[in-house]
């Protein structure tokens, strides 16, 4: 056999042996925190639903992006994104909010509203803060602000 072929054979084989041992790693490390990280999502989004009650849908943008400045990174984006569904949740509506938002299933331009509202909040270029802007589309998209755009009808 080849040198060049048998070296390659065995570079194969322990980037399969490294790739098994952090998905092995990872998988143990999620079940020996696992209540721990459902205490932590719990609480980010109460803490969304807390904050959401007293302000408008495009406040609860704005103080996400607050927060994921100060945690950014993917692991950030998670919690951003948790903290801001709960948040949404309970905010007041605000006619134009969803207007831009387009619907998920348009690949292309849900590629470019996200990044242009990364970039609006000054996170051009960020990979993980177009996950956050996954929120606003599902919020916008949901039979829960549809309920409350319906009621705002409905009180007018």
């Amino acid at each position: 056999m080849d040198s060049g072929l048998k070296g390659l054979l065995i570079g194969c084989c322990v980037l399969i042996v490294v790739g098994v041992a952090v998905i092995a790693g990872i998988f143990f490390y999620i079940r020996s925190h696992k209540d721990a990280i459902v205490a932590e999502v719990k609480e980010l989004h109460s803490d969304g639903l807390r904050f959401g009650k007293d302000v408008a849908e495009p406040r609860c943008v704005d103080e996400a992006m607050s927060r994921y400045r100060s945690n950014a990174g993917m692991f950030g984006s998670v919690r951003t994104s948790l903290w801001l569904g709960g948040c949404l949740d309970t905010s007041a509506l605000d006619s134009g909010f969803c207007a831009d938002v387009p619907p998920e299933n348009e690949m292309i331009r849900t590629g470019q509203w996200r990044a242009a509202r990364c970039s609006a909040h000054g996170f051009a270029g960020d990979a993980s803060c177009p996950n956050i802007f996954s929120t606003v589309q599902k919020y916008c998209g949901s039979p829960g602000r549809a309920r409350k755009a319906a009621a705002e009808r409905g009180t007018q």
